[in-house]
Parts: C-alpha cells; sequence; structure tokens
C-alpha cells in the first residue's frame, strides 16, 4: 500500500512502473521491437527488460538550457525576444484573415462542393414525366410526356431543360380519339427542402393548339406560357432509378385560354 501511495504522489514513479509493467506485456514488447525507431529511442532491449528514458529532453531541461545558454542578462535575452515577437507577429497576420474567429470552436463551417469533382456528364440527370388534364370528372382529356435533362449545381439542387408532347385522347369514355395537341418547352430548378423534399419552380410554353405544319409552331400567340412552383417528393425505385411526385401550382394558368386548372400533378422519373 505504501508503495502505491507513493506511486500516487511521484509522477515520476508512475510513468516508471507503468512502462515496467508494459515491458512485461507480450504485445508491448512486439510492437517495440517492430518499431525500431521507438525501440531505439526509448532504450527498449530486444529480449524485454525496462524502458529507459534517460536520452529524452524533458520541459525542465530545455529551459535550463536556454538559461544557461541565454543567461538572466536582459541584454542577452533581446534576440530570443525579438525572435518571439516576430513569430507573434506572423500569427497575428494569419488571424487577422479570419477577423471573426476568437477561438476554435468559432471556424466557419465550410463544406466543400461535392460535385466539382465530376465531369460534365456525370452530374446530368435524365429524367421524364407524365401529366394528364381532365375535361370531365373522369375522363384525361390529354397526355403530357415529357423528356428532361438536369445538371446538379449542389448535392442539395438542379437545374435543367425538357421537352413535352401533348397527346389527345378523346373527350369521353364513348370517344376515345388520339391527336396531336401541342408541344412545350421547359426550364426548372430545384433545392432540396428537408429529406427527401424538393422545391421546385418553373417556367414553360407551350403550344396548346393542333400542329397541322411547322409553320403553325411560329404563330406566337397560341403558345401559353406557365409559371409554376411547388413540391417534389423524390424517392428510389432501385440501384438505377429515382421515382418523384410533384405537386405543383400555375400562376398564369387563369390568365390563360383555354381555361385549365391551376392544379398539376406529374409522376416521372430519373436515372
Amino acid at each position: 500500500m505504501k508503495e502505491y501511495k507513493s506511486l500516487l504522489s511521484d509522477k515520476k514513479k508512475a510513468e516508471k512502473k507503468a512502462l515496467e509493467l508494459l515491458s512485461k506485456s507480450k504485445i508491448y514488447k512486439d510492437f517495440m521491437q517492430r518499431n525500431s525507431q521507438f525501440a531505439g529511442l526509448l532504450g527498449m532491449p530486444s529480449a524485454g527488460g525496462v524502458a529507459q528514458t534517460e536520452g529524452l529532453q524533458t520541459r525542465s531541461m530545455v529551459e535550463e538550457a536556454l538559461r544557461q545558454r541565454v543567461g538572466n542578462n536582459p541584454e542577452s535575452r533581446r534576440p530570443v525576444s525579438q525572435l518571439m515577437d516576430n513569430a507573434q507577429q506572423e500569427f497575428s497576420k494569419y488571424k487577422d484573415k479570419l477577423p471573426n474567429m476568437s477561438t476554435m470552436s468559432d471556424e466557419p463551417d465550410f463544406k466543400p462542393n461535392p460535385m466539382k469533382g465530376k465531369t460534365f456528364l456525370h452530374r446530368l440527370e435524365l429524367g421524364a414525366n407524365i401529366q394528364f388534364q381532365k375535361t370531365s370528372q373522369y375522363f384525361p382529356s390529354s397526355t403530357e410526356i415529357a423528356l428532361q435533362a438536369a445538371y446538379k449545381l449542389h448535392r442539395k439542387s438542379s437545374a435543367g431543360l425538357g421537352a413535352s408532347y401533348t397527346l389527345g385522347i378523346g373527350t369521353g369514355w364513348n370517344h376515345i380519339r388520339f391527336s396531336h395537341q401541342g408541344i412545350g418547352l421547359r426550364s426548372f430548378l430545384d433545392w432540396k427542402l428537408k429529406g427527401s423534399f424538393y422545391v421546385y419552380g418553373g417556367a414553360e410554353a407551350k403550344y396548346i393548339s393542333t400542329i397541322r405544319n411547322g409553320n403553325d409552331l411560329k404563330a406566337w400567340n397560341n403558345w401559353k406560357p406557365s409559371a409554376l412552383l411547388g413540391i417534389s417528393k423524390k424517392y428510389k425505385i432501385n440501384a438505377k432509378l429515382k421515382g418523384n411526385i410533384q405537386l405543383l401550382y400555375d400562376f398564369m394558368a387563369k390568365q390563360q385560354m383555354p381555361l385549365s386548372s391551376p392544379i398539376i400533378l406529374r409522376l416521372g422519373y430519373t436515372k
């Protein structure tokens, strides 16, 4: 008990005792023998024994060496003080670059963009979606199919372009007729809101008249603009495909003819 009490009161004895106990461990011996640099530094014998640390300099030894070289004379200490002042000035220059930091806990929360290391093609996401428009309670009068390409700006956002084709499918269950009802151009931007939910915004233009020939597309009064804003839910289908559901509101729907519902529901996927 007296020995252990003395170890608790004397740090040097405790360190020596710890090294002595470690030197008896086979795992410690094998480690020190494999790392010859540590073994030479600590004076470890190849066959065991107590490690010797007399060759290592302690803080008190360094302070004593400086005292012997420099002395207590203020004139002789002046060069050392000058070196310390220069070091402090250099440190201050780096500190001034971050004026709002007072401690390391104030370090700016900077996160690099993970997309910067990817090529243009690896940042592209190809996809498609489908949308139905109704003229009655039960029957969708047209189906709008769109293809799009999105470019990943960041891990949370992307922007893209797309094109759509509107296929007419009749006016009721007893009158099913397929017809070309128009084409459209799209631009969009989405931003991750939380989890798998995204804020979606887009500007679109749709040619809503029946297309007879290419000259019909030049009639700008037949193009219907749309300004969309809504929520998108993304989910994983498999390792390569991701699905999405979009619930959008068209702010220009009531200003255009023919009138259509401002609420838009789209189903799609991206690859």
